[in-house]
């Protein structure tokens, strides 16, 4: 019997979120159950660090530069490697529940199908429902937390009809934003159950009951839009931390004067014309610049503030999915579903003096949580130490499945490390990241022992001794005892992405 797949990922959540990672604040409860009956990934990389890139890699198995979504604002192509169309081909019912973000969602963009604006959007969400990327059922949501766009597509449809004015809120929200020095400008008044990590739960509990009793295995993405940016939340959830219970911060004093000149640029506040390139395009903005002041100067009582909230956003999340796997066990669906627990990508959250997320590769960013049970295939109660890679999800359902995997996929499957017939699949991870089409491009390669990222056309970089400094305080790029070492792990990135062939850089349609 094919089994069942869950996969349910969250947006911009910091791996230390989490009980089972170590978090002793945020009450994660249904997560940590989770993980006590699966396996826990301590190191799970992302091949981008931004929403749309890394959300298309985990559809498609590819890199960025294969799949052609580099940045948010580009549309990967709808005829790309789809691990949902394969699944499809092969018998399985498939269904998108949530934020996708293969497309742009703002500002509205006629070419985008998750145009946040119904006037330019193709589709009337009161009657389409997919198929969309080998999804047969899509109930899609844009946008993030309380901003604008984010009453668009199904999601905007469901407001409306409940005759919710999402932007009311947010007006008032806004007003509150005001305030200086007070945790209530992060409080979100949207009444709970019009939430959209509420709706989400709701709508995959939906399908996860139509789908009971039925013989044709199912593909659910269940996928929420927090804790990303604008950090938001209602209570009860938003007065169950205060800034007192914030982890302390990474950081340390002089650690941003021997990295990369865009480093110290954004620190500092100096010109930030690394952002742009010569057609104008403009990438993520990290906290500092937008802000409309240096990272240096930018108040740690604001970031405490802001952790407070995000605390309080992953706990609903936490909530919502303990009802979901509910409803996956009360349907008997359990024991025959793979339920797979992620994140596209972190957020430094203050790690650093950083805040939300940019071209910088802090663990904080790049490594992602990732927690997989499959009942009588794996083991309960496994911490994996070993190297994997969101671009692995792809082919490991298909191999879970018994479906062969396509050449073009770049991950590998991780499914005998799961069965515990491997310790590992492979020896580092790949990351990729560009500003724009025409200026910063990062590739980032880290192993157990090492990290190095190295900037195409530069002769600047980045090297850490993992072991030795984890925190990624010292870099040890121009050392001349890690020369060596330099050397091999250039030598990886150039084998596993350098291929100017098959890199598609399409351009970019929108902002988000």
């Amino acid at each position: 019997m094919k089994p069942n797949i869950l996969l349910i990922t969250t947006d911009e959540q910091h791996k230390n979120t989490i009980g089972c990672y170590g978090n002793t604040v945020i009450d994660t409860r249904n997560l940590d159950v989770l993980a006590r009956d699966g396996m826990v990934f301590d190191q799970a990389y992302c091949a981008n660090p931004l929403c749309s890139p890394s959300r298309c890699s985990i559809l498609s198995g590819q890199y960025p530069s294969v799949h052609g979504c580099w940045t948010v604002g580009v549309k990967m192509p709808q005829n790309a490697t789809s691990v949902a169309e394969i699944l499809a081909q092969n018998g399985y019912d498939t269904a998108a529940l949530g934020k996708m973000h293969f497309q742009p969602g703002n500002p509205a963009v006629e070419m985008s199908e998750e145009s946040g604006d119904y006037s330019m959007n193709p589709h009337d969400f009161d009657t389409w429902q997919g198929p969309y990327y080998g999804f047969q059922h899509a109930s899609l949501a844009i946008g993030h937390t309380c901003n604008g766009e984010a009453d668009g597509l199904h999601y905007g449809k469901f407001l409306r009809k409940n005759g919710v004015d999402i932007n009311r809120y947010w007006k008032e929200t806004m007003k509150s934003v005001r305030k200086e020095k007070t945790h209530a400008d992060t409080l979100w008044q949207l009444p709970l159950e019009y939430h959209n990590s509420t709706w989400t739960a709701d709508i995959t509990i939906d399908y996860l009951n139509q789908r009971a009793g039925s013989d044709k295995p199912f593909f659910a993405w269940c996928s929420f839009q927090d804790p990303h940016d604008p950090y938001r939340v209602p209570n009860p959830y938003h007065d169950k931390y205060k800034e007192k219970d914030v982890i302390p911060f990474i950081k340390q004093e002089g650690e941003i004067d021997d990295k990369p000149p865009h480093f110290r640029q954004w620190f500092y506040g100096e010109d930030p014309s690394w952002l742009f390139d010569k057609e104008g395009e403009i990438d993520s903005i990290p906290a500092g610049y937008e802000m409309g002041r240096p990272a240096k100067d930018f108040p740690e009582w604001k970031h405490r503030i802001w952790n407070s909230c995000v605390y309080g956003m992953v706990d609903l999340i936490d909530d919502q999915i303990g009802r979901v796997l509910e409803a996956l066990e009360k349907n008997g669906q359990a024991e025959n579903t793979i339920v797979i627990f992620t994140s596209d990508h972190g957020d430094y959250m203050g790690n650093h003096y950083f805040w939300f997320k940019g071209p910088f590769h802090y663990d904080d960013v790049v490594n992602v949580p990732m927690i997989v049970r499959w009942p009588n295939h794996v083991k309960p109660e496994q911490k994996n130490d070993s190297m994997v890679s969101l671009i692995d999800l792809a082919p490991t359902l298909l191999d879970a499945a018994g479906i062969p995997v396509p050449e073009e996929m770049d991950g590998t499957s991780f499914l005998p490390v799961l069965e515990g017939k491997a310790d590992s699949v492979r020896d580092y991870c790949v990351i990729e990241n560009r500003t724009t089409r025409n200026g910063l491009y990062l590739r980032t390669v880290v192993n157990e022992s090492y990290k190095a990222t190295f900037y195409s056309g530069k002769d600047y970089g980045e090297l850490y001794d993992r072991k030795k400094d984890p925190n990624e305080f010292v870099n040890r790029w121009n050392d001349p005892e890690y020369q060596e070492i330099k050397a091999e792990l250039l030598a990886i990135v150039e084998k596993e992405i350098i291929d100017e062939s098959r890199q598609n850089i399409p351009p970019r349609i929108g902002y988000a």
